[in-house]
């Protein structure tokens, strides 16, 4: 009896450990947990969402790498006889006919209402579930509906882009009886009228079709649309800006990109869950996309009218990031200097010749660089880098580099 008990309380231990180790936030549910203490358990049904915004979509995919027996709703169609995998008889898909209107967020309020009670997961159709990735998150979120404060929740996926690699935590569940809703036509956020969030991040991956390729342009000009709407209507925000300036810059001249990057910034500061800042990110794309044209003073500029609403850490590596365009143009200055010396017939000038290697390191050219150092460039090893070359070697070798 005692080691029958004993097996099953490591059994359970072990689950939970399971379980909590994917939780990658943990410190907002312990905190918020001690200022509601008195909460009682809420349901922890878990139901999926999926939104059907494009007649005709095969949802096979997405359907097939759901837990079995999954509960799934299907926003925006009104018959799923033909949509059920063949080989999936065991999912419990139900239609809910919603017409759309171009805004994101009211389609998965439309589920989550559906939904009446218990956690929601919203899957996108043009996304399906790693494998193994969703085995235990049915588990994670029966240990979330013992929290007090379950109503406020937001938890993120990881959403991996399959052409491109890289991931983004995206809000994709909460409760269908609890605070937590949609708000905005595209990229929409989740949020708490009158309150906050609180945001939790699992480690359970998604992956995503990707917006490269003919898919992806039509991707491209369908948000562009819906966030003219939205800025033609009077109601963007920092945040609608931004991502039509990101969203939709093959499609628009870089002046339109530079304008929304541009309002974002004025219309900010705004703070997402689990988005950020876009107001921030959208001076990061601006000056990125200065340098990038190499216009230094502009980039320097824009940083000291936007530098109130950096913390020290982004507005330290945008300033790096200056410094070292103001660096790479001031190497390429010299190298077209010693280039017109050497062309004239002239030994170059050593002075340039120290001053374009040093910088060329700076810089990362180690073309340019070993160029100079061997004599190549020049036709004359500079005193000056070539012991500065000499320092910076010795110290990778006492580093085991």
């Amino acid at each position: 009896m005692g080691a029958t008990a004993s097996a099953r309380e490591r059994a359970f231990l072990l689950r939970r450990i399971a379980v909590l180790t994917k939780v990658a936030r943990g410190n907002i549910l312990m905190s918020s947990a001690n200022r509601r203490p008195d909460a009682t358990e809420s349901s922890s049904t878990v139901t999926y969402c999926i939104l059907a915004s494009v007649p005709g979509t095969d949802l096979c995919p997405t359907l097939s790498s759901l837990p079995p027996g999954a509960d799934v709703l299907v926003v925006g169609v009104d018959d799923v006889s033909e949509m059920r995998p063949a080989d999936r008889p065991d999912l419990r898909v139900t239609a809910i006919p919603f017409r759309w209107r171009n805004d994101f967020a009211a389609a998965r309020n439309a589920g989550l209402d559906a939904a009446g009670e218990g956690w929601v997961v919203f899957v996108d159709t043009d996304e399906v579930f790693v494998p193994q990735a969703s085995e235990s998150l049915e588990e994670v979120l029966r240990h979330f509906s013992q929290h007090p404060a379950s109503g406020r929740l937001g938890v993120s996926l990881r959403v991996w882009d399959g052409n491109r690699g890289t991931v983004s935590r995206v809000g994709r569940v909460m409760r269908a009886d609890g605070l937590v809703r949609y708000r905005g036509a595209l990229h929409e956020e989740l949020f708490v009228r009158g309150g906050v969030v609180l945001q939790v991040d699992l480690d359970c991956d998604l992956v995503h079709d990707g917006y490269d390729g003919a898919a992806g342009a039509d991707k491209a000009r369908r948000n562009q649309e819906v966030l003219d709407a939205v800025v033609a209507r009077g109601e963007a925000t920092a945040k609608d800006h931004y991502y039509r300036s990101r969203d939709a810059r093959p499609l628009r001249t870089d002046e339109a990109t530079e304008a929304d990057l541009r309002a974002a910034i004025v219309l900010g500061p705004q703070t997402i869950a689990f988005q950020g800042e876009p107001h921030v990110a959208a001076i990061r794309d601006l000056i990125g996309s200065q340098l990038q044209r190499g216009a230094v003073s502009q980039a320097r500029s824009t940083l000291e009218t936007s530098e109130q609403q950096l913390d020290v850490a982004d507005r330290d590596s945008l300033a790096l990031s200056i410094e070292r365009e103001a660096l790479r143009q001031q190497a390429r200055q010299i190298r077209s200097r010693v280039a017109a010396q050497l062309l004239g017939g002239s030994e170059a000038d050593p002075g340039l010749l120290d001053d374009l290697g040093l910088l060329s390191l700076l810089v990362g050219d180690d073309s340019t660089a070993w160029a100079v150092l061997e004599g190549r460039l020049g036709g004359t090893v500079p005193d000056r880098f070539r012991e500065a070359a000499i320092g910076i070697r010795d110290a990778l070798e006492r580093l085991g580099a």
